[in-house]
């Protein structure tokens, strides 16, 4: 049995998690090296996976910044270089698995979502997301796709702990909706499925591991949980619902290891 496997964004807030238990559970991990192998030169990229030989390919790399200066290469990062891969796995029978983004579902759609809503999202980060979905399943339609929501980690940039202890470095208080319904897990939870998700049939997953809270319950549990002393108080701001349903994907609740949650 081939246990080899090959990663891009192997250094993110998931990819470095994901390497860890990928490696406890006996595969043989190969980081891309971005500059060794550049998103761009499409020829470099094939010759590499056919000498790495990977069962899989996973595919987390993405450039999520809104710096102007680094959005400069996100077309090229989140839509090129995915619908390449895609590609070459397709090829080389390489099981292709792609993180995607909540954010494919535009401000203006009211969740929960399933699996029978369509994405909308027409502008910046989502919008090269959904168009990577599309294009994926042109070039590859043996590929897996999984939508993910906010991590909770406490490592990475991309983290829900991360952001609100930033946040309550600038302020003396934090206020947090009491109207806004985000989809997140917990970061070792969504590698454990991206792991699973290897063995999944073709097609879009969704992983979410809130089934009912807003992001100031969120927030105070977290703040229990971890001690942190914040002071945070509820607002009625961004009334949205940003959940993610998805009944084939078995994540642990976010009551599992936020006991704090009401």
């Amino acid at each position: 049995m081939n246990k080899k496997v090959l990663i891009t964004g192997s250094n993110g807030t998931i990819g470095r998690v994901l390497t860890e238990k990928l490696s406890q559970k006996g595969f043989i991990v190969e980081k891309w090296n971005r500059l060794e192998v550049p998103p761009d030169n499409f020829a470099l990229m094939e010759e590499y996976i056919k000498k790495v030989k990977p069962a899989y390919l996973f595919h987390l790399a993405a450039i999520t910044s809104f710096d102007p200066e680094l959005r400069k290469d996100s077309w090229k990062v989140n839509y090129e270089w995915t619908s390449e891969l895609a590609w070459i796995c397709k090829l080389q029978s390489v099981k292709f698995i792609f993180t995607s983004t909540g954010m494919v579902f535009s401000e203006k759609q009211q969740g929960p979502y399933d699996i029978n809503t369509i994405p909308e999202e027409d502008y910046g980060y989502g919008y090269e997301k959904r168009m990577a979905e599309v294009q994926i399943f042109h070039q590859n339609p043996d590929a897996v796709i999984l939508r993910l929501g906010w991590q909770i980690a406490d490592k990475g940039t991309n983290s829900i702990l991360t952001w609100l202890e930033h946040t309550a470095s600038q302020v003396e208080v934090m206020s947090t909706s009491a109207s806004w319904l985000p989809s997140c897990s917990f970061v070792d939870d969504t590698a454990d499925i991206i792991i699973e998700a290897a063995q999944y049939q073709p097609g879009i997953y969704m992983i979410n591991s809130n089934t009912k809270w807003t992001f100031y319950e969120i927030a105070s549990a977290l703040n229990l949980t971890y001690n942190k002393g914040w002071k945070i108080i509820p607002v009625r701001a961004n009334p949205r619902d940003r959940r993610m349903l998805d009944e084939r994907v078995q994540i642990p609740d976010l009551k599992v290891k936020l006991t704090f949650l009401p």
